[in-house]
């Protein structure tokens, strides 16, 4: 058996895998072809839609490496052969047409993988790779798990519900995106689904959650491609026939089916749900970045309620294409399937400086690679250094020589050296917002001030959830100093305040998905009891005029001012994001009316407050209706937070906050310039002088630029 030798390639060159013809139990054959990518660019760039299929045009394969181990083999007409992995053995044999070669893309055959100078640089030619490919086939694996009644589920599930006049805002939304007008719903036997709660609706979770949906290679991938073809065993559609099952509706307002863990097993903890929540936006949110923009390339946010995108593609067209798989058995279809298969049976620094500020604008912002890599943080690499570079053949900046690849360095080196870079970014300072200890694998090795992108997104953030501005109109401010170590951070700030006691409420992890009320309500009983131990909470005076207890509900809720509610601006109605005192007072007051998991309405306590409200006129039932209500957005206020954050008391009763998981008494609240919300810092038991941050918090009063009002003295704070 001969090894496959690779000849080097020039600048520009790239190859691509001639596929030899074959049947589904023959050996697999192929052969490498050397092409200039300049060429298909040139091609690629007369045509804004899809590429015509020519002698010369190939299709790009987006596919899950999977295990490291490679048993399977592949061979060139001179005899010579390449070890493969299982799953691309099983990807190539289904795509491999039967009557000719098929020119694919593929990046473990078509790029030397044991020549990291060869990786490194064909990785910059990605974006012009995907871009050029006539489309891309995707392969999510082969049949499992019931697969294939779960790609009839998602088609039958949208075309039954996005038609419904109740989600009229989803269907014009999925209809520009697309370019195409959804039809009108099926009727009779064909607008059934399974009830929620059956035992099918799983397959339609396992099918969301298959690995490919998870890998970071696949952003770009499918982001660049003209067109992208689905292909999960026998079964294959085009993305468009997938995707709108991804987009939110009023009715229904949850899909049908459940979120998994990686072993396929329905989740029940509150906690894991809220973890695990990204499965239900990974490819809604890919399909929103290709529909934002009718180019190839990078394009901008384009602002639609509907969802965020922030690159260049196409939406779904030309349905009826080839799949050119080797389906091995007939299937009855409906009639788009027998579309899609009928053409199927043919076959898929200036680092010196000590200051710098950066004011920055919002040219290119929704595609830098800083927005990426936070868009992207929970997808995976095998190695971890791809969790940066899988993106720049996206990123509007992934061109700079500052951000090339470099295998050769560990990925604490190029997170340092990636993160010294984006320093220098409009809006950099959004890189503080995601980073902290509490967030990191490392810990006291991993700087502070970067985000830990191995870790993914598993929780909601202050700066997920806070629009503030506590920094005030200051500039951001940061540099490095020649004389310390180079992942020394030099920022400027003021202290606000120091914690002196965590609440520690109960977290949620013990609790069914189905009582998220009584884990809030669980919380506002341990509340309540803390604050009667603390002396005049009720009376007391708060810097912002309010009392205690009222600040408290404040912070649980993350509401700002009463100036938001006057700008119009939020989610609980036309009054904008501050629910009114008096509903959060009686909400917390029907919360705490309940002992242990008694959450029976018709206690004492409850009955009670009806006959309170009744007093203002409305009758028992309207009385019962309010104080449910109240309870209720307590609730849906608090539950999305509590998961990730810990409600904490300043030192001397002057703030109250909610700060990242991990917080300790004696935790210092800082103030950084040009940051929009407070930070926890801790002092450095490592480096004296320095500083870890924490993470960023959420201080009641001071939001809103006030901790930073004109006379205030920044000082210099090294974080490390």
């Amino acid at each position: 058996m001969t090894e496959l030798s690779y000849a080097a390639l020039g600048e520009r060159d790239f190859r691509i895998l001639s596929l030899s013809p074959g049947k589904s139990d023959e050996p697999l054959r192929g052969e490498l072809l050397v092409r200039p990518i300049d060429t298909y660019i040139d091609e690629a760039s007369k045509h804004e839609g899809e590429l015509p299929e020519s002698a010369d045009s190939y299709e790009a394969v987006s596919y899950v490496w999977g295990s490291d181990d490679k048993p399977r083999r592949i061979a060139s007409p001179a005899g010579a052969e390449v070890a493969i992995t299982e799953n691309l053995y099983h990807c190539l044999r289904r795509i491999r047409l039967g009557d000719r070669p098929r020119l694919v893309w593929v990046d473990a055959l078509c790029i030397n993988q044991s020549d990291n100078r060869e990786k490194e640089s064909q990785i910059m030619l990605m974006h012009d790779i995907f871009v050029s490919a006539r489309r891309v086939l995707a392969y999510l694996g082969e049949e499992a798990d019931g697969s294939k009644r779960a790609v009839e589920l998602i088609q039958k599930y949208w075309r039954i519900n996005i038609p419904n006049p109740l989600n009229a805002g989803a269907r014009a939304f999925a209809e520009n995106l697309l370019s195409e007008p959804v039809p009108d719903a099926p009727a009779g036997r064909e607008a059934e689904l399974p009830p929620p709660g059956d035992e099918e609706w799983m397959a339609v979770s396992r099918f969301w959650n298959r690995p490919w949906f998870r890998r970071v290679w696949v952003v770009q991938e499918f982001i660049l491609a003209r067109d992208v073809l689905m292909i999960c065993g026998d079964e294959a559609v085009n993305w468009a026939k997938l995707w709108p099952a991804t987009v939110a509706l009023e009715e229904p307002e949850s899909p049908p089916w459940p979120l998994v863990n990686a072993a396929g097993e329905e989740l029940k903890g509150a906690a894991d749900l809220m973890a695990n929540m990204a499965q239900r936006l990974r490819f809604y949110q890919l399909g929103s970045m290709r529909g934002n923009s009718d180019e190839h390339g990078h394009g901008d946010d384009d602002g639609h309620e509907h969802g965020g995108g922030c690159c260049g593609g196409h939406g779904g067209h030309d349905h009826g294409h080839d799949d050119g798989l080797d389906h091995g058995h007939d299937h009855e279809h409906d009639d788009d399937e027998e579309e899609d298969d009928k053409d199927a049976e043919d076959a898929e620094d200036g680092d010196d400086e000590e200051w710098e500020s950066e004011d920055g604008d919002d040219s290119g912002r929704s595609t830098d690679l800083l927005s990426l890599l936070l868009s992207f943080r929970e997808v995976e690499a095998t190695d971890p250094r791809d969790l940066y570079f899988a993106l720049l053949g996206l990123a509007s900046d992934g061109d700079r020589e500052e951000f090339r690849p470099d295998y050769s360095a560990t990925f604490e080196q190029t997170a340092l050296r990636f993160a010294r870079t984006l320093l220098h970014e409009p809006f950099s300072e959004e890189l503080l917002d995601h980073a902290g200890i509490a967030d990191s694998l490392n810990g006291a090795d991993f700087p502070s001030w970067i985000p830990d992108f191995r870790r993914p997104w598993r929780r909601m953030t202050v700066a997920d959830a806070a629009e503030s501005e506590a920094a005030g109109e200051t500039d951001f401010d940061f540099g490095f100093d020649p004389n310390e170590a180079d992942d020394v951070l030099l920022l400027m700030g003021v202290k606000v305040d120091t914690i002196s006691h965590a609440t520690d409420l109960p977290r949620a992890a013990h609790l069914h998905a189905e009582q998220p009320s009584l884990w809030v309500k669980r919380d506002m009983v341990t509340l309540s009891e803390l604050l009667a131990g603390i002396p005049g909470i009720e009376d007391a005076t708060y810097p912002t005029g309010e009392t205690g207890v009222e600040a408290v509900l404040r912070t649980l809720t993350f509401f700002r001012t009463g100036a938001d509610e006057a700008d119009g601006h939020g989610e609980d109605g036309e009054g904008g994001n501050e629910v009114p005192m008096t509903t959060l007072k009686l909400a917390y007051r029907t919360c705490t009316a309940v002992e242990d998991d008694d959450l029976d309405g018709a206690r004492p306590e409850r009955e009670a407050l009806r006959r309170e409200i009744m007093l203002s006129g409305c009758t028992a039932k309207e009385a019962g209706e309010a104080l449910e209500a109240a309870a209720q957005v307590l609730i849906n206020r608090v539950f999305p937070m509590r998961a990730a954050l810990d409600l904490v008391l300043a030192r001397g009763g002057r703030y109250v906050g909610m700060v990242p998981e991990g917080c300790e008494a004696g935790d210092e609240v800082w103030m950084l310039k040009g940051c929009n919300a407070p930070f926890v810092l801790r002092r450095s038991a490592e480096r004296e002088g320095a500083r870890r941050i924490v993470g960023a918090a959420y201080v009641h009063g001071i939001m809103s630029g006030e901790a930073v009002e004109e006379g205030v003295e920044f000082e210099p704070v090294s974080i490390h």
